[in-house]
């Protein structure tokens, strides 16, 4: 199992080097560092890619992946997606990706950019952002992610139509469609914006970090950490705001595991167990009080389904951290037990009246 789903599956598409529309630079990089990422860290299979991308010197020949990938243009995107999609076997309980990194601009529909798109006759050279996702719902797939990081260029003074970014039908389209959750790297109102000194778009390369560092698992996880990160990042390189954000089609949906493993899990599962036999180390010595010892414990034990798409609140959060802090001695435990208490609102030193558990695994 591909984490906590039967099999995970990823549509990418990056486009830089455009016919018609002013060229951009790092797309097709994004797209190769995400494919390699998702294999390397999500446990995607080699053939459980379909990729759209130009030329690029971040694509190394020896990838079998990437020798296999599809012009960025029109016809051969529609040709290839019915094609991957009439295939694969793909089922209602898998994971199905889409990532875009390119150009998107709205005029009465919304579109993303393939190479050979012309803003003068959107509605015959842009991919409609509807008909993609009208057409990754037919598989029947419950778990649809998009992620959408467009909007890359200011559109003319006076554009043909009123062109602005997508975002907004698109946000009408998600919700319509149980199962689908969808990222936005913007505001349609803003840019999306490359950074050369990280050779990507801002975006993109926190969704790199947030998939490698390992500390996201959830839609909702993964929504949080892009919001702040994308902000920190363009203002540390000197560029404008830029806020993503997310649609979910249900609320539930953002508790959707999206970049869960099975080695993600396995080390979270030490690590909580490693805290475990230290709480109890102190337990036994007697420096820890036996009311303290058991609450972080049984928070620990809880945690431990975080990886599966449990996530924790405010308060369980800020506890979990403070258990980190004693356990790595960054935290001694007075003031383990200041912080602890006053975590959860209440006088420090009230006794808590719970028999202590041994627990340990």
């Amino acid at each position: 199992m591909a984490g906590d789903f039967p099999a995970k599956w990823a549509i990418l598409f990056g486009v830089h080097d455009y016919n018609n529309v002013k060229k951009l630079k790092y797309c097709t990089r994004d797209i190769v560092e995400i494919g390699k990422a998702f294999r390397k860290f999500l446990e995607f299979e080699d053939d459980h890619f379909l990729v759209f991308a130009g030329n690029s010197e971040a694509i190394s020949e020896e990838d079998k992946v990437w020798k296999l990938r599809h012009a960025p243009e029109y016809a051969a995107f529609w040709t290839q997606l019915a094609s991957f999609l009439n295939k694969q076997e793909i089922g209602e309980n898998d994971l199905l990706f889409f990532y875009f990194s390119g150009h998107g601009f709205r005029d009465k529909k919304e579109y993303l950019l393939p190479r050979d798109a012309s803003l003068v006759d959107l509605q015959h050279t842009g991919i409609e952002v509807e008909g993609i996702i009208d057409r990754l719902s037919k598989t029947k797939c419950r778990n649809i992610v998009l992620f959408l990081d467009a909007c890359r260029e200011e559109p003319p003074a006076e554009p043909k139509g009123g062109l602005i970014g997508i975002g907004a039908e698109t946000e009408t389209l998600i919700r319509a469609r149980p199962g689908t959750v969808c990222f936005f790297s913007c505001d349609p109102q803003e840019q999306s914006w490359e950074i050369d000194d990280l050779k990507h778009g801002s975006f993109t390369r926190c969704v790199l970090d947030a998939v490698e560092n390992g500390d996201c698992v959830t839609a909702e996880d993964v929504s949080k950490y892009l919001k702040k990160e994308v902000q920190q990042t363009n203002k540390k390189y000197g560029m404008k705001i830029q806020i993503p954000y997310v649609v979910p089609s249900h609320d539930d949906k953002m508790k959707l595991p999206i970049f869960a493993s099975s080695a993600k899990r396995e080390k979270t599962t030490k690590q909580y167990n490693d805290m475990i036999d230290v709480l109890y180390e102190l337990y036994q010595v007697h420096k820890f009080k036996a009311e303290y010892y058991s609450a972080a414990v049984e928070l620990l034990e809880l945690a431990k389904n975080l990886a599966t798409g449990r996530v924790p609140s405010e308060t369980e959060a800020e506890k979990l951290h403070c258990i980190k802090m004693l356990c790595s001695k960054k935290f001694s435990i007075t003031v383990f037990i200041a912080t602890w208490d006053a975590i959860e609102r209440r006088p420090p030193g009230e006794a808590v009246t719970k028999p202590p558990e041994r627990k340990i695994q």
